[in-house]
């Protein structure tokens, strides 16, 4: 059993049974000697747990708990941040696929260029069975990036901040967040630990090859705009600026995010059956109606008939592919 890790990869799960054994199994051939595995059953009712036991039998870098009841996602992160023994933490959704060669980059990352505050890891999206899926386009340019201040890396990321399975923190840092179960309840808690890592900290990379790929289209239940209309705005408004975010840069991302991310999910949830809850439009609007780009990108999206939403929405797309 190694000792001290130099990365602890952290995997909250529930009732995911199919889907975090997946994971698991492209984790386990890239752990090596510098490496774990920790895993924190939230009360599954699936077999999750019975699964993930024989994982940490036939290898002791995998690490397994189970809660005793469904502590919410939140404290589940949390309990992950508190069993996690590597120097870094990587948080890894349980039904997302870290992609072949990615722990021995970060590695390499490391020891060419030093301690980091956090670490954002470039990723790709797919659907359906990861063996089959084709994968989407890389959402940062495939260039590794060292960044010394702290507005423009969070400016860099914008809502991409929030993804779970690309964010690594140094876990000593993240630990030493306070008053850290304020958080709970938001469904960002990952988020506001990165953010508040990000402004206490002094060096910040984003490596640039994808290594992570995110599953579309399978959410935990949560309200998308809740989420990224209230939760994120406090986010930024409260974890960011009280630990010294300008407020330019808070309102740079929040705007940012309201003219791409939710424009995308408001046109998505309007023409498409998704897994994800629609629910939590009051909160969305309390949260964005002081923002001229929220009634020209979004609001006209959530009014328009369905029918209407596809028409434009398909010629959008046929002008872009031109």
């Amino acid at each position: 059993m190694i000792s001290q890790p130099l990365i602890t990869l952290a995997i909250p799960t529930y009732n995911r049974r199919q889907f975090v054994t997946e994971s698991i199994e492209a984790i386990t051939s890239q752990l090596g000697d510098f490496a774990e595995v920790v895993v924190c059953d939230n009360a599954s009712e699936d077999g999750t747990f019975t699964a993930l036991t024989e994982f940490s039998r036939n290898d002791p870098r995998i690490r397994v708990f189970q809660n005793p009841a469904n502590l919410g996602p939140d404290r589940n992160t949390l309990r992950c941040l508190r069993e996690a023994r590597g120097r870094y933490i990587h948080f890894l959704a349980d039904d997302d696929i870290l992609l072949p060669g990615a722990l021995l980059r970060m590695r390499e990352f490391l020891s060419v260029n030093g301690d980091f505050s956090v670490l954002h890891i470039n990723f790709v999206n797919f659907k359906g069975a990861f063996a089959d899926a084709a994968l989407s386009v890389p959402h940062h340019d495939a260039r590794d990036i060292i960044e010394i201040e702290p507005n423009e890396f969070v400016r860099r990321l914008s809502v991409h901040a929030t993804l779970y399975s690309a964010t690594v923190l140094r876990r000593e840092e993240a630990l030493s967040v306070p008053r850290v179960e304020r958080f709970i309840g938001s469904w960002l808690l990952q988020s506001h630990l990165a953010v508040a890592c990000v402004c206490r900290g002094s060096r910040f990379g984003l490596i640039g090859t994808p290594g992570v790929a995110v599953r579309g289209g399978n959410s935990g239940g949560y309200s998308v705009y809740r989420i990224f209309g209230q939760e994120w705005k406090n986010v930024l408004f409260g974890t960011g600026i009280e630990n010294g975010l300008t407020t330019a840069t808070a309102v740079s991302v929040y705007d940012h995010t309201i003219r791409t991310f939710m424009r995308s999910w408001a046109v998505q949830l309007r023409t498409h059956d998704t897994k994800y809850e629609s629910s939590g439009i009051g909160a969305l609007l309390r949260s964005t109606w002081d923002y001229p780009s929220a009634w020209i990108y979004v609001y006209p999206f959530l009014l328009a008939p369905a029918p209407l939403i596809r028409v434009v929405k398909a010629i959008y797309d046929r002008v872009r592919e031109r």
